[in-house]
Formats: structure tokens, C-alpha cells, sequence
């Protein structure tokens, strides 16, 4: 009789293991590493959140032992972060052990309950002689045997499952064994786990464990995954969040000398590139795959949070895989970029069938990739010097670009007409932004390109212009904020601690003044740049042909910020080499500030004025400077004091009873005034009749006025008493940078000294000659009762012309009122109200003779200069 076998013939091997166990094991050692370093539980939770070094991770009590315990403490740390990472593998695995294994219990019963898939009224087949008992023995027959069949493949496949399960057992033994060796890290991460671990519980300094078989891997594991249309599975995700690993390390190391990035690290990341880098899916050889990823990634259906991860990780993996200082270089770049890139450097042949419409395919593919570095948390990251400069001639490639030079005056991304030929590229600004975001993190780089250092291959000589026409020469969506990345890092160099950036900064400012008011057209363009910045806009913002400002303000308005600390060089008297001959505008920033010379030609300071008051923000902002200029220049000059005999006569011969110096910073407040004057007419008077540019100049100079008057007041109230118009200047032009603002007084639109904001909403009337001048007098008198060594104080001011005070809140102490609020009670109507004159009547006799004679004098000058300057700059 035939052993037919039963349920319980089918016993494979078991484990003892329980996962519970395991996982709680593994819980408590990682909550133990948090209190390790005194920090509770939650500490891997904390680590995930954000990468942070293990020094950062100690509690305050730990950290204030001074590192005593630290080096104890993160062995200990990292011992128990192991542990528990190394047992939830352990207990992941058996998981999965004891689901495969019940799995082949389940499919055991089954065939069982099924006998082995006979049927006895199939056994015989269609014979009639079997009698019902022969029929009966050959089905029990053929069950038995089926039945043998059947358990053999069962216990081949549940020896199989049971070797697999030794052999994770023997590897979980040698990683606690043998630690955290690069090699039991990178098991763990192919493992979907512990990708975090080497940089956060590790350092950035350890090295992730990558070869180039990696990279080359993962290339064709996404290409396949895409080409079938698959979602994305936690092991492709996990290795990209290695790659998201790498680059933070990267930005870790990036500057330092005495570390790279690893050789398996580069060769990760450059057989990664280049797998990536080749014909689109099903092979379109139209398309390169690396730059149609984005699109394939939305294409498939992937979260947004997959596609972030996935272009993030490439963007900063493509950053780190260029940067020289890493170990890495433009060689490593995936090919198709690379001879680009090497060509645009300077260093390579000019690629076949290159220029701006195959550098729209990279530059469309390569942008959200950066873009989502950056929004990954990659923000410091740099792109090496050489993609960074490719990438910048790319985009000036493609904005401005002329088929024949000096004929041909058509943009590809044309602003003018809206012509935009960059095919389905529908986000191609916001792709430019994110590129500007990266390629000028590098302000070495930034000031070799500013200043011609570096040059494009076809224009030479002129790449500065190019450089500029490229990429402020668009209308940009924001403004053109992206793009004045490239120069808004000039005011905190300037006034930074790194004395070469500090001259890499002047000199970056004077070569972009110098390019962008050249009035002589030639070369490529036939237009000049002067010209195109001023009049090459078109229809925007209520002009005919409109000026740089009111297409990109965020452009004018970096440029003002740059401007501003050079007011003194653009006050300073023309240099003539002879009688017609006049100094061309050069610089020379030398370390030594007492060796420092520069100068600017009158015409590229009326001409950039003219540039700079194009936009509404950066108008206002230049013209607040100038009038705080105006006021702090007279109020500081080094004679004002008590020359009359205030004060029993101590402090007679103290200052300088005459005028010298009024005259002299009279020319140079009054000059940079008549270049407010000719640059605001020549924006506006193309569009406006006489009378309405009048009216709209006089409620623009109140602003000013005002806005300009209220800084001086705090900058002297604020600022030790020093005297010296270019000293002060010097002083607050720095103090203003770095504090950001001085107080409830400036302009509060404008958030900040000299931050360019909106007009102040005071002042719609204009500015009358003696509101100009009481504002003026205003300043000196404060100068006066702040500064303790001038021998007169508020309280003599109060005694004389009670209405010029008031007790200050906090202190008690009488001061000077704001100019507005002297005169806040005027009315026209009202003939005995206190009017503008009455105040300027008061605050000149407190002065007194000697002191009103100096005040006369620098008025006068300076009125005499602003006019003859505005009349010779006004076209």
C-alpha cells in the first residue's frame, strides 16, 4: 500500500529568534545612545532630521565638561547606534525568514488539501476494464508519487531558505564582530538602513562605502525601473539617499585642504553620470537620458517628495563630482557636458553642432536638479569653478546671442517681443534662477567674471559686456533677483574681514560700472551698452522703451547697494590730464586703505546715476544716500563747535572760526545732487510734458529729503562723534551694512539704511529751499548737542527755543525734535502756526554768527554745483 504524505510530513527548520525581541533590543539600544551623550531617546529621530555633526548632538551638561568626556562618549555613542542597527537588520531578516518560511507551509497545506493535484476519475483514463477498487489503488498510487514529488521540492526549497537565513546569521555575527568597517556600512545600506549612520553618528569625515561598480549599478537600475515604467522601490530610494549623503559630505569638506572626497566616491558618482548619459528611453538618440530625467521622473508618476530626492541628490552629486578641491575636475563630467564645458573654459574644441539651442536641452535638464539640491538642504554647496563658469556662458549664450556680429541684434529669449524659442521649456526662468543660485556661490569667480578675467571663448575682450547683456539683459520673472547674484555679494566684501575679497569687490564694481556706461557701440552689438541698459526694454512699467530698473529692479537694486559705499569717489573733482583730456575711470584697490586710488569719469558717474534711478527701489534708495550724504558731509565738517563764545568763552578756539573744508565738501555734496538731478530728468522727461515732470521730480526729491534727513539724524546720534565728511561716510556706509538698520526714524519702508524700498508717503508736495535748508541746519545742530567736546548742549537749545525740544520718554532728558515733528503743528491757514521758515529762523540763531557764516558758505556751493552739474549732465 502507497505512503500518500500528510501535513506534518513537511517540517522545514525553524529559528528561535523571535523579531520582537529583536526589535525591542534594538529600540533599547538606541535610546541608550541618546543618553549616552544626555539627550533622551529620540536621538537617531534627531539625527534623521537634520545633518548634524556628533559634537551637536551633545547635551549642554556633556558639552560644558569641556570635550572631557566627548571622545568617551561618542565611542560609546556610536557602539550603541551600531548595536541597534546591526539587530534591527537581524530582526528584519528574520522577519522576512519566518514569512518565507510560512509561505512554504501555506503552499505545502494546499497541495496537500489538493492531493498533489489527482483525481481519481482521471486515473485510467478513459479504460472501461478497471474496476472501482484498481481505480482506487492507481489514484492512491499516483498521489503518493506526486505526493514524493512534491516534498522533495519542498525541502529543496526550505533547505534553500534555511542556508540563505545561516549565511544573513554568519553576516550579522560578523558585523558585530567586526564594527563598523566601510565594508559592514555599505551592507547596511544596500540594506534600505543606516544610509544616515557614517555621516551623522561617524562625522562627515569618514568616507561612505561607494566603488564605481555602484554607480554604474544604480544607473541601470533607475534606467530599467523607468524604461518598464516601475514605481520606485526602497532600495533605489535608499541608494539615492546615499548620494544625498555623499553630497552633504561633500559640502562638509568643500574649501579644505587637508581632505577629498574618497576615489570610490568619485568613481560612484562619475560611472553613475556617465551611465546615465546617453540616448533617451527606447533608445530616442534625439534625446540624452541625464538631461530628460526630471521629465521622465514626473512622467512616471513619482511623488513629489521622490522626485525632490532623486534631482537633489544628482544636483549635488554633479556639484561634488566637479570641484577640483574635492578631487574631482571637469574630466569626471558626464561627456556631453563635459565638452561643453572644456570648450566654454577655453580649454577644448568647440563641440559639433554647439550653442545655445544644445545648451538649452542641459541647461533645462540641468536646473531642477540644482534647484532641488538647493531645497534639499544643499545651499553652501558649490559647483566647480569650471561647470560654474560653462554654466554662466550658457545662459549669456542663450539671452545674448547675435548670428552676425554687429548686424544682428536678436536675442534667442528675445524680452523685447516675447519670441522664446526653447521649444516645451515652459519654467525656463525659474531654471535660470536656480542655476544663478549656484554658479555665483563663488565670488572669486564671480570677480574674475565681472572683471574680464576670465573670458569667452569667441568674445574676448569683450566677455565683460557679454557677461552683463546676458544675463541682466533679460526681462526676468523675479525681477531679475537671481541674476544680481553675481554682484550683490559686492557690499559685504567690501566691508568684510578678507582684505583681498575686500579689493576683489572694488575692483568687480568699477569694471561693471566702466561696461555698463560705455556709451560706444562696436564689436557684437550695434548698440551701445549705456543704451541697452537705459533705453532696451521696451513697452514696461509706463515706458516706451524702458530702462533697466523697471524691468529687473532687483538688478538696480543690488547695484545701488553697490554704489552707495563709493559716493565719496563719485563727489570727488574731475581729474583732468590736460585742459580736454580727462582721467579714464580705473582702480586700484590696493590692501593698504591710505594707498587706495580709483577713479570714475564724470560721465560714467552721470551715466550710471541715470542707470541706477531707472527703478523705482533703487532711485529712492541712491537719492536717501545722497541727501544723508548732503547733511552728514556739512554737519560733520571739523569746524562747527562753539566759535561764538557759548560756554564762558572755553571753547573760543576749539575749532576753526572760518569756512575752510565748505567749500570743498560743498563741490562734492552738491555734485552728486546735480547728478540726481540729470539722471532723474533724463529717465523720465521722454515720457512726461514739462509741467509733470516737474511735479513728479519735486514729490521725488521730498522723499529723498526726507528720507535722507531721518538717516543723518540717527547716524549722528548713533555714531561717536568724529569729524570729517569721507571719514564719517566711510564709517557709516559700513555701520549700515552690518547693523541693517538705525532706528524708528529711517525711512520704514525701506526696512533698513539705504535698502531699497518704497517712497516714503510724506513730502507729495516738494521741497521748498527752506525746508532743504532747515533740514540741513536740523543736521548741524544735532551734530552740535551730540557731540559732548562742542561746547553746547540741548539744554541751551531748550533754554533759548523751547518749540526746537522735547523730553525724551525713557530718560527724562530734553532733545532735538525730528524735523517733522517741529513743525507739526503748521497750517497755511493758520498765520501764527510755526512754520518751516519760523524753525529755520530759531535753529539759526542758536548757531550763531561764525557758525551760520560757515553754514552760508557750504549752502551756497552747493547749490552753485548741483546746478552747473545738472545742467551739464541733463541731455
Amino acid at each position: 500500500m502507497a505512503t500518500i504524505p500528510t501535513i506534518g510530513s513537511f517540517d522545514p527548520p525553524d529559528t528561535k529568534a523571535q523579531e520582537g525581541d529583536l526589535s525591542a533590543e534594538s529600540g533599547y539600544l538606541q535610546a541608550h545612545s541618546g543618553r549616552i551623550i544626555g539627550r533622551g531617546s529620540d536621538v537617531v529621530g534627531q539625527m534623521r532630521a537634520s545633518a548634524v555633526e556628533f559634537t551637536d548632538l551633545v547635551a549642554a551638561p556633556l558639552a560644558r565638561e569641556g570635550g572631557k568626556f566627548e571622545g568617551a562618549a561618542q565611542t560609546a555613542m556610536q557602539g550603541a547606534v551600531y548595536g541597534s542597527m546591526v539587530t534591527n537588520r537581524w530582526a528584519t531578516w528574520v522577519t522576512e525568514f519566518k514569512g518565507a518560511r510560512q509561505a512554504l507551509i501555506d503552499e505545502w497545506e494546499a497541495a496537500v488539501g489538493n492531493s498533489f493535484g489527482i483525481r481519481e476519475s482521471e486515473v485510467g483514463g478513459v479504460t472501461p476494464n478497471l474496476t472501482k477498487a484498481e481505480r482506487a489503488e492507481q489514484a492512491e498510487q499516483a498521489t503518493a508519487a506526486a505526493g514524493a514529488l512534491k516534498l522533495a521540492e519542498m525541502n529543496q526549497k526550505a533547505k534553500a531558505l534555511y542556508e540563505k537565513f545561516k549565511g544573513q546569521a554568519a553576516d550579522i555575527g560578523g558585523m558585530l564582530k567586526g564594527g563598523p568597517t566601510p565594508e559592514n556600512l555599505q551592507a547596511l545600506a544596500a540594506g534600505g538602513i543606516g544610509t544616515w549612520m557614517g555621516f551623522n553618528v561617524f562625522g562627515k569625515d569618514a568616507a561612505l562605502p561607494l566603488v564605481g561598480a555602484d554607480g554604474k549599478d544604480l544607473a541601470e537600475a533607475l534606467a530599467a525601473a523607468l524604461k518598464n515604467g516601475d514605481e520606485l522601490t526602497p532600495e533605489l530610494r535608499a541608494l539615492f539617499e546615499t548620494m544625498m549623503t555623499l553630497a552633504e559630505r561633500a559640502e562638509h569638506l568643500q574649501g579644505r585642504e587637508d581632505i577629498a572626497l574618497s576615489k570610490g566616491e568619485l568613481a560612484f558618482l562619475e560611472q553613475f553620470f556617465a551611465g546615465m548619459d546617453g540616448p533617451g528611453l527606447n533608445g530616442w538618440t534625439e534625446q540624452n537620458m541625464l538631461y530628460y530625467l526630471p521629465e521622465y521622473f514626473k512622467e512616471n508618476g513619482y511623488s513629489g517628495a521622490d522626485q525632490a530626492l532623486l534631482l537633489g541628490a544628482m544636483g549635488g552629486g554633479l556639484m561634488a563630482l566637479s570641484q577640483s578641491g574635492l578631487g574631482g575636475g571637469v574630466e569626471r563630467l558626464p561627456e556631453s557636458l563635459r565638452r561643453h564645458v572644456e570648450y566654454l573654459n577655453g580649454t577644448g574644441k568647440a563641440p559639433f553642432g554647439g550653442g545655445p539651442y544644445d545648451y538649452t536641452e542641459m541647461l533645462e535638464g540641468i536646473a531642477p536638479m540644482l534647484g532641488a539640491a538647493a531645497g534639499q538642504g544643499l545651499d553652501k554647496l558649490q559647483a566647480g569653478r569650471e561647470l560654474s563658469t560653462g554654466l554662466v556662458w550658457m545662459i549669456a549664450d542663450t539671452i545674448d546671442r547675435q548670428s552676425d556680429a554687429g548686424t544682428d541684434h536678436r536675442n534667442i529669449y528675445n524680452q523685447m517681443n516675447g519670441v522664446e524659442e526653447f521649444g516645451h521649456w515652459q519654467d525656463a526662468d525659474k531654471g535660470f534662477a536656480a542655476i544663478m543660485e549656484v554658479v555665483t556661490r563663488d565670488n572669486d569667480l564671480n570677480a574674475d567674471l565681472l572683471t574680464g578675467f576670465v573670458k569667452h571663448p569667441e568674445y574676448g575682450d569683450e566677455s565683460r559686456e557679454h557677461l552683463l547683456r546676458g544675463l541682466f539683459g533679460r526681462k526676468w520673472e523675479d525681477g531679475g533677483a537671481a541674476a544680481s547674484k553675481i554682484i550683490d555679494w559686492i557690499p559685504g566684501a567690501l566691508h568684510g574681514s578678507d582684505p583681498f575679497l575686500a579689493r576683489d569687490a572694488a575692483e568687480s564694481y568699477f569694471s561693471v560700472v566702466d561696461t555698463m556706461t560705455n556709451e560706444k557701440a562696436g564689436g557684437h552689438w550695434d548698440q551701445s551698452a549705456f543704451e541697452f541698459f537705459t533705453d532696451g526694454f521696451g513697452k514696461t512699467a509706463g515706458f516706451e522703451r524702458a530702462p533697466l530698473g523697471a524691468a529687473n529692479p532687483e538688478i538696480t537694486n543690488a547695484l545701488t547697494s553697490a554704489t552707495i559705499p563709493f559716493l565719496d569717489w563719485y563727489a570727488q573733482d574731475p581729474d583732468m590730464v590736460s585742459d580736454k583730456v580727462e582721467e579714464s575711470t580705473f582702480v586700484n584697490w590696493t590692501l593698504d586703505p591710505a594707498d587706495r586710488t580709483a577713479y570714475l569719469q564724470m560721465h560714467d558717474r552721470a551715466n550710471m546715476f541715470e542707470l541706477l534711478l531707472g527703478g523705482e527701489a533703487s532711485g529712492q534708495a541712491l537719492g536717501e544716500a545722497v541727501y544723508a550724504k548732503v547733511y552728514l558731509d556739512g554737519a560733520t565738517l571739523p569746524s562747527w563747535g562753539d566759535i561764538d563764545g557759548h560756554n564762558d568763552g572755553e571753547a573760543e578756539n576749539r575749532f576753526a572760526g572760518d569756512s575752510d573744508g565748505a567749500s570743498e565738501y560743498a563741490a562734492y555734496t552738491g555734485r552728486l545732487l546735480g547728478f540726481l538731478d540729470a539722471g532723474y530728468e533724463n529717465v523720465y522727461k521722454d515720457g512726461l510734458d514739462d509741467a509733470a515732470l516737474e511735479t513728479k521730480q519735486n514729490k521725488q526729491e521730498s522723499a529723498w529729503l526726507r528720507g535722507g534727513a531721518a538717516i543723518a539724524k540717527e547716524i549722528v546720534t548713533s555714531l561717536p562723534p568724529v569729524r570729517g565728511a569721507r571719514i564719517v561716510w566711510e564709517i557709516a556706509a559700513k555701520e549700515a551694512f552690518e547693523v541693517g538698520k538705525w532706528g524708528p526714524n529711517v525711512t520704514e519702508a525701506s526696512g533698513g539704511m539705504f535698502s531699497p524700498g518704497a517712497n516714503p508717503g510724506k513730502g507729495a508736495d516738494g521741497v521748498t529751499n527752506d525746508e532743504m535748508n532747515f533740514n540741513f541746519a536740523h543736521a548741524i545742530v544735532n551734530t552740535l548737542v551730540s557731540d559732548p567736546d562742542s561746547g553746547r548742549t540741548v539744554e541751551e537749545l531748550h533754554d533759548a527755543f523751547p518749540g526746537l525740544t522735547e523730553k525724551d520718554p525713557d530718560t527724562g532728558k530734553w532733545r532735538l525734535k525730528s524735523v517733522e515733528d517741529v513743525t507739526d503743528g503748521y497750517s497755511s491757514r493758520d498765520p501764527n502756526s510755526y512754520s518751516v521758515t519760523d524753525a529755520l529762523g530759531d535753529i539759526r540763531d542758536y548757531m550763531g554768527w561764525k557758525n551760520n557764516q560757515r553754514y552760508d558758505t557750504y549752502t551756497k556751493d552747493l547749490f552753485i554745483e548741483r546746478f552747473d552739474t545738472g545742467k551739464n549732465y541733463t541731455k
